[in-house]
């Protein structure tokens, strides 16, 4: 049996964090399961939770089996609205955890954490994996700024790395045309699993009256890449009664998506839930009859397939990697992201022969399962960090 790893994975957010989209549940979920296969894992992060509340730990604490080392943020809102991580506290534990392990890995890479834990690894000769999860490419908001921020060396830090990470062949075709050696790029898919914390209260979640009014439900982030304007238009369109659920946006964005829906009459239609984690999200995949995703640019996306868990058919969009592994699994169709019209008509189309893709749904469960178990994708990439030191 091969021995066991030390391995550190770097990230700004981590459980608890889920209003910060799919990062914190892929780093959650593959240091459980490489700890579960034996292997000694370690976690550096910030104290994030959500724009206000900052993460119940402790530094030196562990969560799971695993080793979490926790650095005081200086400012939720700042790191909330405007992804700036600025750890207070604890980069004396960092470096000595770099010291300590063999490989670190690296989720995303345009972050002060990251960057540090690079340039540690290249002081000290040790090697590292990148994993941008979809954030390498210059897409969506404040783009003069991660321009300034890859000039002062946010690109050493994939330029450096012994393996950059790449979630579909989307992302790894982006990253290559960023100009990363394809030899230091392979494709790992994101684990997909339903954490098991505790989230809002869902015991008032409506049924369907008499079974008429098809649910529709989305689940993340509120940013313009996930065409949230579009849905709603599309809501209007519906030639059936429907009811759309939106899990995730908060403050501002919630705001601005209720007006939109007033504006087009269809704010009595939606109902906004915040965040939702653990059973209730579970609950809201399970109740709903059709997830919509249907984003732009999107490397990955976990919802979809966290939906095809519960055994609900999805929409997603057709241009990147959502598209790309639902072709491979099954259980929705892909439409053309920010067409209002195709929207509605996809979601028609579907709703009228729903049972049969609740139907397909329940069938690519396994395959989704299979293909994405968190102990799986944990062990392929022990496999990558044994390559790169050299163990066989």
């Amino acid at each position: 049996m091969s021995s066991s790893l030390r391995i550190l994975h770097v990230t700004p957010y981590y459980e608890q964090a889920w209003s910060y989209g799919g990062i914190p549940r892929v780093v959650t979920a593959l240091s459980r399961a490489q700890m579960v296969a034996g292997h000694q894992v370690s976690v550096w992060t910030t104290d994030v939770a959500t724009s206000s509340t900052r993460a119940r730990r402790t530094v030196g604490g562990s969560s799971h089996g695993v080793r979490v080392a926790v650095s005081r943020n200086l400012s939720n809102t700042l790191a909330f609205h405007q992804q700036l991580f600025v750890p207070m506290t604890g980069w004396h534990t960092l470096h000595e955890l770099i010291c300590a392990n063999q490989i670190i890995h690296i989720h995303g890479h345009r972050h002060l954490p990251g960057a540090a834990a690079a340039l540690l690894c290249r002081r000290h000769g040790l090697p590292y994996v990148v994993q941008p999860n979809g954030t390498a490419t210059l897409i969506e908001r404040r783009l003069w700024r991660k321009g300034i921020v890859d000039s002062l060396g946010a690109r050493n830090v994939l330029q450096g790395a012994a393996l950059c990470l790449a979630v579909s062949q989307w992302e790894l075709e982006r990253l290559a045309e960023l100009g990363l050696s394809r030899s230091k790029l392979t494709v790992i898919a994101n684990p997909v699993f339903l954490e098991d914390t505790t989230g809002k209260d869902l015991s008032g979640f409506p049924p369907a009256p008499n079974g008429e009014e098809v649910r529709l439900v989305y689940l993340g982030q509120a940013t313009p890449r996930k065409n949230l304007d579009t849905l709603i238009r599309a809501l209007a369109l519906l030639r059936r009664p429907a009811r759309l659920f939106l899990a995730g946006p908060e403050g501002r964005a919630a705001t601005e998506l209720l007006r939109l829906a007033q504006r087009h009459s269809v704010a009595k239609r939606l109902v906004m839930l915040g965040v939702v984690s653990g059973d209730q999200r579970r609950r809201l995949l399970s109740d709903c009859d059709i997830a919509c995703y249907v984003t732009r640019d999107e490397a990955f996306g976990l919802v979809p397939f966290e939906a095809i868990l519960c055994g609900t058919p999805v929409l997603v969009g057709a241009d990147a990697g959502s598209a790309e592994w639902l072709d491979k699994t099954g259980g929705g169709k892909a439409v053309k992201p920010g067409d209002p019209l195709a929207l509605a008509q996809a979601l028609d189309k579907m709703s009228g022969s729903l049972p049969r893709w609740t139907e397909r749904a329940h069938q690519a469960a396994k395959t989704v399962m299979d293909t994405f178990a968190p102990a799986r994708i944990g062990e392929e990439l022990v496999g990558h960090y044994r390559q790169i030191l050299g163990d066989t």
